[in-house]
């Protein structure tokens, strides 16, 4: 709309000097002067021709722009439903999953009560020096936490599940992989 207002403006500008121009033609006397008063009405004509052009270019432009606007704004309008709908989704998500952190936390410190102490500690300082998972499966004789193979005696032990039995090499919980 500004670029149009100054093509406007210009026209305007350039119309008020083809007027003075027009009123000279009459009260010039020599055919020189007359001549090139004419090449500078000629000049006006075509600088008024193309920025009336360009007006109209600038008018159907924004008229296109006009027409588009109030499907842009419809698109905008749904796109903000479907975020808001989104978001009302994903917060209940979320508040599902808090619920569920609950439930589980409330179960890990029920269970928590049921362990032997001693066996807890270790698995607390476990799980703050080493990377989790510190309860593992031994995978074809290998520790899953290290890579390291299990010596056959620890596998055994394992297997016989009487005891809470450690890897050698990365100290985590070990138990037998049954697939």
């Amino acid at each position: 709309q500004i670029e149009r207002r100054n093509k406007e403006r210009s026209i305007e500008e350039i119309d008020s000097l083809l007027a003075k121009h027009e009123e000279e033609k009459y009260k010039i006397k020599s055919k020189e002067e007359f001549a090139a008063l004419e090449k500078e009405i000629s000049q006006g004509e075509e600088e008024k021709n193309k920025a009336e052009d360009i007006l109209l270019e600038l008018m159907e432009r924004e008229e296109g722009l006009d027409e588009e606007l109030p499907v842009l704004e419809k698109e905008s309008e749904q796109a903000n439903k479907d975020c808001q709908k989104k978001e009302r989704i994903l917060r209940a998500d979320l508040d599902s999953t808090i619920e569920q952190l609950k439930h589980l936390e409330n179960n890990r410190k029920e269970n928590i009560c049921q362990l032997n102490s001693v066996l807890f500690q270790r698995y607390e300082q476990l799980q703050k020096t080493r990377e989790n998972p510190v309860v593992l499966p031994i995978s074809n004789g290998i520790c899953d936490g290290c890579n390291v193979k299990v010596p056959p005696s620890l596998v055994a032990r394992v297997r016989r599940r009487e005891e809470i039995v450690y890897c050698e090499n990365c100290t985590r919980i070990l138990y037998m992989n049954n697939s």
